[in-house]
């Protein structure tokens, strides 16, 4: 027997808004893991008001070959358990544990996940990874059961770099969205990251922020600046106009050309020497400049330079 197995009792149900429940030697059943999700999930509709919120189911291998299901699950409202377990028995001859030993669903989730790298979970499951949790090899799940005697009450609080890698993963782009995330997980029982905004103070939670960012584009800025103006000039080649342009910006730019008495060549020539030089180098050189730099008024954003494959042919 397992040691989840031995810790799921089926005695004295409480009302609870979180259970935990084992399907032993589910092998005969000839259900998956989304099966026997569904299986409980109408289990519930069909015996209670109450409604399934979320859920996660993982299976658990033995070492003689059987299988267990192991389930959790968050309610809307408070419930027991005893009817839905009997309504499974009598429908479909299977007999399931529930426990009730868990406060919150976070550790309930925690629980049925730490052996299953493959568990699965109810659409609209909230992320409650911390993307540093330890790696599930069979390996490094010896050495946490030996860390776990050795220091037992001791609780791993998040360092600086672990909200790094939890910004990176959720996307977070400001303090509002990791307020949010840390609110969220504290009402699922996770209060790891809520204690660290709430200890670690403003500068670290911003210093965090900022350090993630930079992480994220670090590779992309550092092979942008290895590329010369011309070259960002070229890979615009081919591009398409932004969304609503279609080409008006290139019919303004020569109606302005024609209007000024410029021709294209001229106003080209200028700008590659601008793009290429800098427009520093070139703002004392009258005769090479020319009216087409007076026209643009030395304002050249090479980084959002016209597309348009035309013109940029002519430049070449």
């Amino acid at each position: 027997m397992s040691a989840i197995q031995q810790d799921i009792p089926n005695s004295s149900p409480l009302q609870r808004s979180v259970f935990l429940i084992t399907f032993s030697q589910c092998d005969a059943s000839g259900l998956a893991k989304p099966d026997f999700a569904k299986v409980i999930v109408n289990a519930w509709k069909s015996c209670y008001r109450s409604k399934v919120l979320q859920w996660v189911v993982s299976e658990e291998q033995h070492q003689n070959g059987g299988r267990h299901f192991h389930m959790a699950i968050k309610l809307n409202t408070k419930s027991r358990w005893l009817r839905a377990r009997n309504y499974i028995d009598e429908k479909h001859g299977i007999k399931v544990n529930f426990s009730d030993h868990h406060d919150n669903y976070y550790g309930a989730y925690k629980y049925v996940t730490k052996e299953d790298a493959e568990f699965i979970v109810s659409p609209d499951h909230p992320d409650l990874s911390n993307t540093t949790d330890p790696p599930k090899t069979s390996n490094a799940t010896k050495k946490r059961k030996c860390n776990r005697k050795a220091s037992k009450n001791k609780r791993k609080r998040l360092s600086t770099f672990d909200v790094v890698q939890i910004i990176q993963h959720h996307k977070i782009t400001c303090r509002l969205e990791l307020m949010a995330l840390a609110a969220r997980w504290k009402d699922e029982g996770k209060t790891d990251l809520a204690e660290f905004v709430s200890n670690r103070g403003s500068k670290v939670v911003n210093d965090a922020l900022e350090t993630a960012k930079e992480l994220s584009c670090a590779q992309e800025r550092l092979l942008r600046s290895k590329k010369s103006r011309i070259e960002f000039l070229k890979d615009q080649l081919g591009k398409t106009c932004e969304g609503g342009c279609d080409g008006a910006w290139q019919r303004a730019a020569l109606e302005i050309l024609d209007m000024n008495g410029i021709q294209k060549s001229d106003f080209s020539s200028a700008m590659v020497d601008v793009v290429a030089e800098g427009f520093i180098q070139l703002l004392n050189d009258e005769d090479k400049v020319g009216e087409a730099m007076r026209i643009v008024n030395g304002r050249i954003d090479y980084h959002t330079f016209p597309s348009d494959e035309a013109v940029l042919k002519s430049l070449a």
